[in-house]
């Protein structure tokens, strides 16, 4: 993984572990580092993602919580969303 081997060649000794372990959590940051939609007023959040680092070179504890990325506005009106439609945004197909 680049990051894991951008992190070494920086000095830290980071394995694959930590991203394995909470690849969902590192792949959501990803996503809400770059996500915008502007209607709904949702930006890119990069907090998210710099928080997961810090804590893989252990400048920071917190608990990594995926709930905390969760566009709110997006749940309250679906009508925001984009490339899907709002009545099947919330339901999940079988």
């Amino acid at each position: 993984m680049f990051s894991e081997l951008y992190l070494n060649n920086l000095g830290f000794q980071v394995t694959n572990d930590p991203f394995a372990k909470h690849a969902r959590y590192y792949r959501d940051a990803l996503a809400r580092a770059m996500y915008r939609n502007a209607p709904a007023g949702v930006f890119p959040d990069e907090r998210f993602l710099v928080s997961f680092y810090k804590r893989l070179i252990g400048r920071e504890a917190d608990e990594l919580d995926r709930k905390k990325m969760i566009c709110t506005q997006l749940f309250e009106n679906p009508s925001l969303l984009r490339n899907i439609d709002s009545e099947e945004a919330l339901h999940s197909k079988k």
